[in-house]
Parts: structure tokens; sequence; C-alpha cells
């Protein structure tokens, strides 16, 4: 997030700055005055909160977004113009605003559909859902005192933990699905996502357990952290060609989730993305994908293949190796329960193998020189292991909850094997007494 300079009061926002990031002025109360360029097409959540002293600001005409909270507690504010460019208001972006001659926006509870909406410019928030109805469709339109309002978003937390909740069809009309949104609704097996929407936030549809699929349509271009964590029902998702990046956690402990499909247009996948998702059978990592976080198949116990295409720059799965290796480290980052190290691999990564419950064996290189935190962690069918000679380095609990492992062998001698690095519990719950070398054993 860009950090802007304040000085004598007045903010200065450099041109070409296109975004104004959550908190970005939160509580600067020394702040009086702002000018922002049109550069500028979103001003994000908290952003001038509890800026005390700011007494009037023009949005330009290239704004089209306003996030929650955004100016609540500018107690001093008396007057803001909003362009008619702003196609999203978000809940209480000004609430608190108590010098305010007249507020840009209106927020009401209609009893006859049980929403709490906000509205402006003839388009309508839906900020809260009341009923208790299984069935949901909501309205592409509301009229309030014989004007009418196009839905166009569903806001932060509108239809949070509403239990009975069965089924919910949203109109093509809303193009935005805000933060926690449908989180929490537990009861919730069917959504219908029109076409018309563009982005899906963080947590929307987080821990709705029963849906058991979801056709995402090609107009999403956003999918938030965590958007479907949780989503424990759910079998099978295909993410469509329009989306660039797979955020943090975003299908994580998606326990019966068998099938993913990436596109390649997805440049990066974030840290804990797919982590324990279960059943998940296989990955393909499609050539345009350039970054991959740390965890992101992390205990995917069912995974028996994983392919990256062959035109990838950045990673490979060289000799069918069934793995992810990075190829600038030449270091394995992820694998299944049929992975082989490929000669050449230096170091097998964090968590690469982390939770295969069903990988039986594996041959390690002699080309590998560590094994990372946790690499082999949880791999409870894993009986038996041979370590070269060139290991100089196993991370903390590297071999942690191998249950069945009774036999380790090193390729070395006793005096080697006492050189290597060995981090705290890289043996942790793991019932082999000794390591084997090539002169005796030591015990461990």
């Amino acid at each position: 997030m860009a950090k802007f300079e304040i000085k004598d009061g007045v903010a200065i926002i450099p041109e070409g700055t296109t975004e104004i990031g959550n908190r970005a002025f939160f509580d600067c109360t020394s702040l009086k005055s702002i000018t922002i360029p049109d550069s500028v097409t979103s001003i994000g959540k908290e952003a001038f909160s509890g800026c005390s002293s700011l007494t009037s600001i023009v949005i330009p005409d290239s704004v089209t977004s306003i996030g929650k909270e955004a100016f609540s507690g500018c107690s001093s504010l008396t007057s803001i113009v909003i362009p008619d460019s702003v196609a999203s208001i978000e809940e209480g972006a000004f609430e608190g605003c108590d010098s305010l001659k007249q507020s840009p926006t209106i927020e009401i509870r209609i009893k006859k559909f049980s929403y709490r909406l906000l509205m402006h410019n003839r388009l309508a928030m839906v900020t809260r859902y009341y009923g208790d109805t299984q069935i949901v469709v909501i309205p592409s339109e509301i009229s309030y005192e014989g004007v009418s309002y196009r839905v166009t978003s569903i806001g932060y937390s509108a239809f949070r933990c509403r239990n009975s909740l069965k089924k919910i069809t949203i109109p093509d009309s809303v193009t935005s699905i805000g933060d926690f949104a449908f989180s929490d609704c537990e009861s919730l097996t069917s959504v219908v996502i029109p076409d018309s929407v563009t982005s899906i936030g963080e947590w929307a549809f987080e821990y709705c357990k029963r849906i058991t699929k979801i056709k995402i349509p090609d107009s999403v271009t956003s999918i938030g952290r965590f958007a479907f964590t949780d989503c424990r029902g759910l079998t099978k998702v295909k993410i469509p060609n329009s989306v660039k990046s797979i955020e943090m956690a975003t299908f994580s402990n998606c326990k019966l989730l068998q099938e993913v499909t990436i596109p390649n247009s997805v440049t990066s996948i974030g840290h804990y993305a797919f982590c324990e998702c279960e059943s998940l059978i296989g990955i393909y990592i499609p050539d345009s994908v350039t970054s991959i976080g740390k965890e992101a198949f992390r205990d995917c116990q069912s995974l028996a293949y994983v392919v990256v295409a062959k035109g990838n720059m950045v990673y490979e799965s060289r000799e069918n190796c069934n793995a992810i290796i990075e190829k600038a480290t030449n270091t394995l980052i992820y694998g299944s329960r049929n992975t082989t190290v490929p000669s050449g691999v230096t170091s097998i990564g964090d968590y690469a193998l982390s939770g295969r419950y069903r990988l039986t064996n594996i041959n390690i290189p002699d080309s590998v020189k560590s094994i990372g935190l946790m690499a082999f962690e949880h791999c409870s069918s894993l009986t038996a292991i041979t370590i070269p000679d060139s290991v100089t380095n196993i991370q903390c609990e590297a071999f942690s909850c191998c249950f069945s492992l009774w036999n380790i062998t090193y390729n070395g001698t006793q005096e080697q094997w006492k050189n290597i690095q060995l981090h705290h519990s890289w043996n942790n719950h793991v019932p082999a007494k000794v390591v084997h070398c090539t002169d005796g054993d030591v015990e461990i």
C-alpha cells in the first residue's frame, strides 16, 4: 500500500496513483484538506476513518468504488461531492459524519424484502438480510419513495450466519459480492452467480459447508482471500480464465474437493491456496504460473499426480516426477504420493510432501543437500527412508509424525552423520531409535 505525505494539514497524493488503500489515512487527525487526482479509481476500507479535522473533499469522476467505513468518524466534514461514476459505496462509509449538511447516501430497512439497503445515485447495495426463509431471490431493483434503485452489490456480511438459508439467486444487476457476504451460511446448498459479477470478496462463502458445486462465471476477474475456505462439501471447481491470481487460502480446507481447473490466465497461487484439500487427486500448473506460495498444497493427502506445463519458465515436473520443481533453485517444492525425486534436485522444500499419508516409499538422490521444514511431516505410511551422504541439513520436524518410520538409513559414516545440522524435533514422533550408517548405528 502506498504511503502518502501530509504537510501542513494537506495530503499530497501523487499523480498516477490508482487507489487510496485500506486505512491509508486512518486516524490522521491533523489532516484538513486533500485533493484526489483523477487517476484514482478506488478508495479503500477506512481510508479516511477518524480524520476528525477533515472539512471537505471532492472525489473525481475516475473513482468507481468507496470502501467500508471509508469516511467514518470524519466529524468535521461538512461537504463531499460524489460523482456519478461511483457505482459502489460500502456499508458505514459516512457513519459518524455528523457535520454533513446532507448525507450523500440513504441507508434504510425495507421490511417487505427483509433487507437493509445503502442507496446512492439510483444504485443500491444489500447491507443486511433479516429474513429466515430457505429460498431467497434478490430483486434486481427496489423502489423507495417513488425512486427505483438498481441493486448492484451484496455488501459486507450481508447474509452472514443466516443458517436457514438453503438457496440464493443473485440477479444479473449485481457486479460485486462483498467480504463475508455469505460467510457461515451452514445450510446453503445452492448459489447462482450471474455473469454480471466481476468480483467475489474475501471470506465471501467461508464455511458454507453444504455447497457441493458452484459455477464461477467468466465475468469474474478477482476472487478474494479465503473466499471458499471451509466449503467442505465442494467437490469440483473451475476457475475462469479471467482470473489472474488465486489468493491466500481461497480454497483451503475444502475437504471433498477432488478436481480443480487452473486456467493459463493465472500467474500466481497464494499461500495456503489449497491447503488441507484432502480429496484433491491431481493438479495441473499451466505455463502462465510464475509464483506459488508457501504451503499452497500442504496436507493434500490424496494427491496422486502433479504436472507442470512444459512451457513454464519458473517451474517444471521433469522426468514425469509428479512434483513441482523450482528451476532456479533446483528445489522440489510440492509433491504427491507418487513423487520420484529426479537427480539434480538439491533441496526438498518446506512442506513439500507434508500430509502425504499414502506415500509409502521415496528415493532421495545423492544430489540433495537439504531437507526442509516439515518436508515429510505426517507421511504416516512411510516405513523406511535412505538419506544420502550429500545431505548436510535437516530442518525442524522434517519427518515429524511419520508414525510408521522404523528404518532410517544413512549412506555415510557415523562421523558424517554427526556433522549434519539436525534441527529441533526433526524426528518428532518417529518410532526409529537409531540411524543405520555404513560403519554402525547412531542413536537418535
